[in-house]
């Protein structure tokens, strides 16, 4: 959630827009500040279509998903990456599947710098939510589905947490398939005056 991970997302996310579903994994997330930033992104909703002379139909807005989302979250994600999983679950913008995060929200921000050269970081930056309760710290985001990837399954190079993902957005897919269906471009419109017809 800082700056190489926004231009992660950037490079990753906008090739995928046109997929009909996309995994974010934010498992082991350690934080940042730019987790809205990428929630700006997952809001917006596609409200119409644009086809040119030539080539495709494009979305409006330009690059926006329309389909299921799961996001990945586990007991390693942290501080703005639980920032970023409470405001999917409040914004429904996608299923969270994975562990409890760590409850580790308080940020902190360095304040004043020791003769031996370390430096204080206070607890700078709580949350609480739209209902005046102190969210995350100390507890941390529930996931909507709880999958644990136990330790055999990680060493046999299995991941029940992304498999888990897939299956959940195939099938929402298949529930849910006439709710994600984009049209095809209907046909054109007769724009000829009354009466008249092709002239030979």
């Amino acid at each position: 959630m800082g700056e190489p991970g926004l231009i992660e997302f950037g490079a990753y996310w906008y090739p995928q827009t046109g997929r009909e579903g996309i995994v974010i994994d934010e498992r082991d997330n350690g934080g940042g500040f730019v987790g809205d930033m990428i929630i700006d992104r997952l809001e917006r909703v596609m409200w119409s279509l644009t086809i040119p002379r030539e080539g495709g139909p494009g979305r409006n807005p330009e690059r926006a998903f329309h389909g299921p989302l799961a996001v990945l979250i586990n007991e390693d994600t942290g501080s703005n990456g639980e920032f970023f999983a409470e405001a999917v679950k409040v914004r429904n913008l996608a299923t969270v599947i994975g562990m409890r995060t760590w409850g580790g929200a308080i940020g902190i921000e360095p304040h004043q710098d020791l003769v031996d050269g370390g430096t204080v970081t206070p607890p700078q930056f709580g949350l609480y939510d739209l209902h005046g309760k102190w969210i995350i710290e100390g507890r941390g985001v529930e996931p909507h589905i709880e999958v644990q990837n136990q330790p055999a399954a990680v060493v046999a190079g299995r991941d029940d947490q992304l498999d888990y993902a897939i299956g959940h957005l195939l099938g929402r897919l298949k529930d849910e398939g006439g709710l994600w269906r984009i049209p095809a471009v209907p046909d054109y419109p007769d724009k000829s005056k009354p009466g008249e017809g092709v002239r030979k």
